[in-house]
């Protein structure tokens, strides 16, 4: 059954404000992949008569010469062969009220939040649930005003890809929320990449594809056929991803598919999968368990800043691999979970556990669980403040905790293989399936390959279709799907951006109420989440210990890859042992045992062989010579990325940044290098105005003008990066700017600060040289150069490890590092760590500020810490030492919370006389469970501590 949509394109002015000049539509019935235009026209916005007499004359000589692109074979609606011109109100009271919000028809575009926001008439910031977006107007009443018995259109941007769009209610009528095609979020959702129109209408063979046009902003004929082309293309890009969804035959439309995520949930309902959580056998308590022990991937870098040989091995699709190994799709189909208490078989199992033994696949099914350790040395993963500020990073290090903690079996069975004894078990639950689900339904994927649930495995089934129908679009389809549901889905949590009073689902402590609770999804299930990533750190981890075992070592590992040091014959790389290639494929010949896959001969696969250069986790690079000169072959893009292309901003090519990596590889071996011409230009980021908070950096800016002059919601922006030196300014400084596409315009444009807006400013970069400080200018912020920049990345610490010597790893160091000893002295519970990626990525917004983390029972620690300091004294002398009466003195040594001024007493004095015993100054601003655990482990040695000592948590750092 086909569909009637309204597909439109808007153009705008190229200044600042990006301001509605004009735009196109077409309103079509689509059915299986045939596009009927009923109706076609342009849009214009209502001032442009006065404003641009010029290009409003173009765009009426168009319309009267030019009839409507219509199928007149059309039989249901009678087409309209006469292109249509509209002004903004009429276009918006036509199409967008009488179609789009009254007959309730689908409303299509390429990026949707761009194009809404360029109609509106006016902006707001949204409410409830759509809390941290914007609520646009679209309808005025006939003497101007906003319309307010008409809904207003709310959009909230998840990020660079996706956003919700809704009407929002009317008093009296029945609520329509309205129909939305993104078609930038639709063909993410069904290809698992992020698109352009161009690349898009590729991608899935649009015939009529986005056209190029030499100028912008100027109403011409050439641009008027631009803007009419884009919405053609909308409209069989539309076309296309319909009839791509139809095959699937999924229970959601084309409206309702938000990721590939989307599509895999989609997909365990139509084989009736039964949601984890609704099936009521597992307490919440322990659902909070599984969940405290859910870490995320392993990227790590091992030896850092030096050239090294290496053969890169690749687990053949790690996640589905170990989902087999471990039999989740037993648990995903069971009709009951059980929770099972196994101390003792866990603890029996870690006793006798071997590498050898790990290469056993029944092995696994021993794995599915979670178990209690109180870590004494143990190398497990360890979030911490690695740095001593910013977000918790996470680092698979040697803990010790005197507090008890959850991790899944699959770690604590990797840090027995590392160091040799099994941590003790204090309590420990298996999952375990019984029965099979009533119900399960034979399936068609991408209606070519049949799948039943009963029978088949989901998970090697997946990847052994993928491999069979790869080049097609079935085997492509199969790729995302093994993506998309072999792991996110199971971790899913929505995090609600309003204060709704909800406590949090599961949890491991009492958290009680709090604001923005993180909702789980429909196939949430903690259990099987955390021995999914904990299983891939297993492989990570066994591939180490044989590789160490073989008297070798590792570059950088991510997340199902390790760079192995390995040259065609065995030797030594700085003062680093290399194995041979032979000894590296015998390695990797010990994990076909484990491959779970009849037509996959590898599972651990041979990806690259030449040099690597590592810097810090995700950021490396592979590369060959010749000639004396670098070649790269394959770099990360990590901590580069988010930067614009430094020779054209639009440009969506990334081939600067292995300049980038040669460059830097080149000078740091002294080989010859050529330096890129643009390293002394700003490196500058793009962003959309995609939260209120944003837009409210432009107050001063849109003071007292209208909507379609101001810097609006959607709008690009740019984004500087301040200097290190900043000579004019104090405080903190964030340079921003309407989006300009000139490189050479950005020094002469007027920037605001975001974190103070108001003060306009110039931005420039500072020069190396002593005469380039000492000509600063005052009203110049300076910013980063792509030279400043590369100069910081090309030493960015790999702060979760030490040298050699124990201390963290430094900016400057080279060679080799190792794992760090970490003692926790405070726990925090932290929220979900993806929150804004993008705006992180930006700069935008803090790391930390992207994820909500909170200190529990820090009274309680630090009660039980400080009664052994303080312990010799009784009550009476406490209370003399501390000024305050006897009762009080007594409730506090008994655990009572006292009073603010008590407690910073109490600890004062409690601190003063650890660091005396330490034989330590006390500074009253170190962090008194730091300085209260470093007595108590010396008091209980006996001897000076020696391991490095990171608080675990959300606490501060400290060597």
């Amino acid at each position: 059954m086909g569909s009637y949509v309204l597909v439109f394109d808007t153009e705008t002015t190229i200044d600042t404000r990006q301001q509605l000049t004009f735009g196109m539509f077409r309103y079509c019935y689509v059915n299986a992949g045939a596009v009927s235009t009923l109706a076609e026209g342009i849009l214009y916005a209502d001032d442009l008569p006065s404003t641009d007499p010029d290009g409003f004359a173009v765009l009426q000589r168009y319309a009267a010469t030019r009839p409507a692109d219509v199928d007149m074979s059309f039989q249901d609606r009678e087409p309209n062969p006469r292109m249509e011109m509209l002004s903004r109100d009429a276009f918006a009271n036509r199409w967008l009220w009488q179609v789009a919000y009254r007959h309730q028809e689908t409303v299509v575009g390429f990026n949707l939040p761009f194009d809404f926001t360029r109609i509106a008439i006016d902006a707001g910031e949204a409410r409830k649930d759509y809390h941290g977006g914007f609520s646009l107007a679209l309808w005025r009443t006939r003497d101007g005003r906003i319309n307010e018995y008409r809904p207003r259109l709310r959009i909230k941007m998840l990020d660079s890809k996706k956003a919700f769009i809704s009407f929002s209610g009317i008093d009296g009528h029945k609520p329509f929320a309205g129909n939305f095609c993104d078609l930038r979020t639709l063909a993410f959702a069904l290809s698992n990449r992020s698109h352009s129109l161009a690349s898009a209408c590729e991608a899935f063979g649009v015939e009529h594809g986005k056209m190029h046009t030499g100028q912008h902003g100027v109403i011409t004929d050439d641009y008027a056929d631009y803007c009419r082309r884009d919405v053609l293309a909308s409209v069989e890009l539309y076309a296309a991803l319909s009839q791509e969804l139809a095959r699937h035959e999924l229970d959601t439309d084309a409206t309702r598919l938000y990721s590939p995520a989307s599509v895999a949930k989609a997909y365990f309902r139509k084989m009736r999968i039964p949601q984890p959580l609704k099936r009521g056998n597992i307490a919440p308590d322990i659902l909070g368990y599984a969940m405290s022990s859910f870490y995320g991937a392993r990227a790590e870098c091992r030896i850092r800043r030096q050239e090294m040989p290496v053969a890169v091995y690749d687990f053949t699709s790690m996640y589905p691999t170990v989902n087999t190994l471990m039999g989740m799709w037993e648990l995903l189909t069971a009709a009951r979970i059980e929770a099972t208490p196994a101390r003792q078989q866990v603890q029996d199992m870690l006793n006798t556990i071997t590498l050898e033994s790990c290469f056993e696949p029944d092995t696994w099914r021993d794995f599915v669980g979670i178990a209690k350790i109180r870590p004494n040395a143990d190398v497990v993963p360890v979030r911490a403040q690695y740095s001593g500020g910013g977000a918790p990073n996470i680092g698979v290090n040697y803990l010790t905790d005197d507090d008890a903690t959850w991790y899944a079996i699959p770690d604590l069975v990797a840090s027995t293989l590392l160091t040799g004894h099994a941590p003790e078990i204090l309590d420990a639950i298996r999952f375990t399936p019984h029965g099979t689900a009533a119900g399960l339904r034979s399936t068609l994927l991408h209606g070519t390959v049949e799948i039943d649930p009963a029978r088949d495995d989901f998970f090697p089934f997946i990847v052994e279709m993928r491999a069979q129908y790869k080049g097609t679009a079935t085997g492509d389809f199969l790729k995302v799907l093994a993506n998309s549901g072999c792991y996110g889905i199971f971790a899913e949590l929505n995090k609600r951006d309003r204060d709704t009073g909800e406590a949090l689902s599961f949890s491991d402590q009492p958290l009680g109420q709090r604001k923005n609770p993180e909702m789980p999804g429909p196939y949430t299930f903690p259990p099987i989440a955390t021995c999914i990533t904990a299983a891939a750190r297993l492989m990570l981890a066994m591939l180490e210990k044989a590789i160490t075992d073989a008297g070798g070592a590792w570059v950088f590992t991510d997340t199902d890859s390790m760079a192995i040091v390995a040259a065609e014959t065995a030797g030594k790389q700085h003062g680093i042992r290399v194995l041979s290639y032979d000894q590296a494929e015998e390695i990797a010949g010990r994990f076909d045992r484990l491959n779970p896959y009849a037509s996959i001969p590898d599972l651990l696969k041979l990806e690259y062989r030449g040099w690597c250069y590592s810097i810090s986790a995700k950021r490396y690079a592979l590369y060959h010579v010749e000639n004396e000169r670098v070649v790269i072959d394959k770099n990360s893009e990590h901590g580069l990325g988010h930067l614009l292309n430094p020779t054209d901003p639009e440009a969506a090519d990334t081939r600067w940044i292995a300049q980038l990596w040669q460059y830097l590889i080149s000078t740091e071996t002294a080989r010859e290098a050529t330096e890129p011409a643009w390293l002394d230009r700003p490196a500058i980021s793009r962003y959309s105005v995609s939260q209120p908070s944003l837009l409210r950096s432009f107050d001063t800016l849109n003071d007292g003008k209208p909507y379609s002059e101001r810097i609006k919601p959607a709008n690009f922006i740019l984004v500087g990066h301040a200097h290190p030196i900043q000579p004019t300014y104090t405080g903190k400084v964030m340079p921003i700017a309407p989006y300009d596409p000139v490189p050479a315009r950005w020094t002469h444009i007027e920037w605001q600060n975001k974190h103070h807006p108001g003060h306009g400013f110039r931005i420039d970069t500072l020069g190396e040289s002593e005469e380039d400080m000492l000509s600063i200018e005052a009203g110049i912020v300076y910013v980063q150069s792509y030279r400043d920049v590369l100069r910081l990345y090309a030493v960015h610490p790999e702060e979760k490890f030490a040298q050699p010597d124990g201390r963290p790893c430094t900016k400057g160091y080279r060679g080799r590092l190792v794992r760090m000893h970490v003692r926790a002295v405070g726990t925090g519970y932290v929220g979900k760590e993806s929150n804004e990626i993008e705006l992180v990525q930006q700069g935008l917004i803090s790391a930390s500020s992207a994820t909500r983390s909170r200190t529990i029972g820090r009274w309680e620690r630090l009660h039980r810490l400080l009664l052994p300091v303080i312990g010799h004294l009784s009550i009476d002398e406490l209370a003399a030492e501390l000024g305050i009466p006897r009762t009080t003195a007594g409730y506090v040594l008994a655990g009572r919370n006292p009073s603010p001024d008590t407690e910073s007493a109490l600890v004062a004095f409690a601190c003063s006389l650890a660091a005396s015993d330490l034989g330590i100054g006390y500074d009253d601003k170190a962090d008194p469970l730091i300085v209260l655990t470093k007595w108590k482990d010396t008091m209980r040695s006996q001897g000076p501590l020696t391991i490095t000592t990171v608080e675990a948590g959300s606490l501060k750092s400290e060597s």
